[in-house]
């Protein structure tokens, strides 16, 4: 269903001006979520992904957790660098460079213990 849902949003995505419905993104993440929690790196895991109503275009938003309960041991150069790679990755991978056309994309952590430390956010205007 999964691969459905995006090739859809893929398709779309070629037409000028589209952005992904409510409803789209909102299945989107369903299945998403299907395969969550799951391991990104050796400190984070994705948890859990949503998508929030906007006029202009839709969030995608991916809540990720770090393997502390102490801010005090995140380093933050580390935490920053992380921008850059998910630009990266969202720009010039072929399917998310076609998916930040229709959605806009929003990365949230939090600590172990609940804690927010950070947000980013992308749209295709940051590639």
């Amino acid at each position: 269903m999964r691969s459905i849902v995006f090739g859809i949003a893929l398709l779309l995505s070629a037409v000028p001006g589209y952005s992904m419905t409510f409803e789209e993104c909102a299945n989107y993440t369903n299945e998403i979520n299907k395969t969550l929690p799951s391991r990104v790196d050796a400190t984070t895991r994705a948890i859990t992904t949503v998508c929030l109503p906007r006029a202009e275009k839709n969030i995608l938003v991916f809540s990720l957790e770090i393997d502390t309960t102490d801010a005090g041991k995140i380093d933050k150069d580390k935490f920053a660098a992380r921008v850059p790679k998910i630009q990266n990755m969202l720009c010039t991978y072929p399917n998310f460079s076609e998916l930040i056309k229709v959605v806009d994309f929003r990365y949230v952590y939090r600590l172990q213990n609940g804690v927010f430390l950070g947000q980013f956010d992308f749209s295709e205007a940051d590639c």
